[in-house]
């Protein structure tokens, strides 16, 4: 038989700091929780904005270049010979920088990958300079920009 005694001031004044440690605990554990959520929303929202001032800087490179535009949006091949074709690659580099980072993006309700994604089909199917870039230097490159540049082209 159990028989049961009082709690002494002291043994009720332990319980209730066992107690509230352990909600202290608790409590830490879902405000950590929630910081941890706050800073990975930011770094995405940090994302998408560079990402979303990138489009500017590509336009930029073609207003300040517009001989190098028919290379990369209307299938004109430029020969390895031709003075620019250093300027050209490194155009190209900087968009298929710009295409990886896309293609690594999630959706959200701010942000439509599908419109990006036809987009990149687009320049790929358009941009000889840009598939030989590509492929030239593929491992610089997550796998899927390949696997998507060539369901683009209709490889896959």
């Amino acid at each position: 038989m159990v028989i049961w005694k009082a709690l002494t001031a002291f043994e009720l004044l332990y319980l209730v700091i066992t107690f509230s440690g352990f909600v202290a605990v608790v409590v830490s554990l879902r405000i950590l929780t929630r910081q941890a959520e706050l800073l990975a929303t930011t770094a995405k929202l940090a994302t998408y904005a560079s990402i979303a001032n990138t489009p500017s800087t590509n336009k930029q490179i073609f207003i300040e270049h517009p001989d190098l535009r028919p290379y990369f949006y209307d299938k004109l091949e430029m020969a390895k010979n031709d003075p620019r074709y250093s300027q050209a690659q490194a155009v190209a580099e900087h968009l298929l920088d710009f295409f990886d980072g896309i293609l690594l993006l999630e959706n959200t309700a701010h942000w439509d990958k599908k419109f990006w994604e036809e987009y990149i089909a687009d320049c790929f199917r358009l941009s000889k300079i840009l598939q030989h870039r590509l492929e030239d230097t593929k491992e610089w490159y997550t796998p899927a920009l390949t696997e998507f540049m060539k369901g683009a082209l209709g490889d896959a």
